[in-house]
């Protein structure tokens, strides 16, 4: 069994590599990226397998390299919070990104997942939680705002800090990052 699992890691890292340096064009850039993923899931007890999925996705949603890591991170911290699925939370993340404005459907799905995305945007714009929703409605809120709210939500000493360290520190954490 080892030596199965020890072929599929290789495997899957072999494709990872060939696929990032597609995004990439640098299978260099590329092999550190996936190394930089790899280290990152098994530090924060996830599936390698759907962090590199998500790695690719923000790369095609126009993410750069070097932010891909710390953005996953902010992820990973509001989904071990929220429950919200990583996978999930990345695409709407990534398609927020790809629209450059936020509408109310996109809050919505952040508001359903248990994140406090209105009363972040309503301290950051400085307008009440109703006023977000308005500002939402007309397409005013810009990927900029929910970025800047996923790193304040996400910062040390926030609500959310370090939420997935602290689920993987659990057996159930530990034994989904096997």
């Amino acid at each position: 069994k080892f030596v199965s699992f020890a072929v599929q890691v290789a495997d899957e890292t072999k494709k990872a590599n060939l696929q990032f340096s597609s995004f990439l064009g640098n299978s260099e850039k590329a092999s550190k990226l996936v190394s930089d993923l790899q280290g990152f899931s098994r530090a924060k007890f996830l599936d390698t397998s759907e962090v590199l999925q998500s790695g690719k996705a923000l790369l095609a949603f126009g993410e750069s390299a070097d932010n891909v890591v710390p953005v996953l991170s902010r992820i990973a911290d509001i989904a071990a919070a929220t429950g919200k699925d990583f996978s999930e939370l990345s695409t709407i993340y990534g398609k927020a990104r790809t629209s450059g404005v936020l509408y109310a459907e996109d809050i919505n799905q952040l508001v359903d997942a248990g994140i406090p995305i209105i009363q972040e945007f309503a301290n950051q714009l400085g307008v009440s939680n109703d006023q977000v929703k308005k500002l939402a409605s007309e397409g005013k809120i810009s990927f900029e705002e929910l970025q800047l709210a996923f790193f304040n939500l996400t910062k040390e000493g926030s609500k959310f800090a370090g939420q997935a360290e602290t689920n993987a520190e659990t057996i159930g954490g530990a034994w989904k990052g096997l």
